[in-house]
């Protein structure tokens, strides 16, 4: 992993349901790695993703990850170190120099 990017597993047992936290999966992408998880969302409309999908919660209005089946589901997340140069607390090119970096010259 390079070392502006933060890896973390979260495993949910069978049949187990947390709450969505945005603050936990801010920024980051999600890989199912292993099993299934459900997104239940703020509306009560429920989608399912298999092991390989990935997702990103940022902005979705969820209320709840749910693991449906019986063995265990693994969710990797990859996201930027508060510290990279890229994370929302450091401000982007256009604003340091006032530009629109679409048409500043390389």
């Amino acid at each position: 992993m390079t070392p502006g990017l933060h890896r973390r597993e979260v495993v949910l047992s069978g049949g187990e349901t947390r709450p969505y936290d945005p603050a936990a999966w801010h920024d980051a992408l999600v890989l199912v790695a292993r099993g299934e998880v459900e997104l239940l969302t703020v509306h009560g409309e429920r989608r399912r993703f298999g092991a390989g999908a990935v997702l990103c919660f940022t902005g979705l209005p969820l209320r709840s990850l749910c693991n449906p089946g019986p063995g265990q589901t693994t969710l990797v997340a990859i996201s930027r170190r508060a510290t990279d140069s890229f994370s929302t607390g450091v401000p982007s090119h256009s604003q340091v120099r006032g530009g629109n970096p679409e048409t500043e010259p390389s």
